[in-house]
């Protein structure tokens, strides 16, 4: 968990400012709604803990990919 804000919150200040910067959500919940909440705030994909960092690298690169090296 973070301190003072959580990942949510984040997002959608992020999004609110119009930054198109990719966003993968490291999370230790994995409830469905919470997943939900996250991608339809504006995350781009999301990873729970734990979780092999082969897969995190290769979401990384899909992430760039699709932000064409954003």
């Amino acid at each position: 968990m973070l301190p003072g804000v959580d990942g949510l919150g984040i997002v959608r200040h992020v999004r609110k400012r119009n930054d198109g910067t990719p966003i993968l959500i490291l999370t230790a919940r994995d409830e469905r709604t919470h997943v939900i909440e996250l991608l339809n705030a504006g995350a781009d994909d999301y990873l729970t803990k734990p979780f092999d960092l082969g897969e995190l690298l290769a979401r990384a690169k899909a992430l760039i990919r699709r932000g064409k090296g954003v």
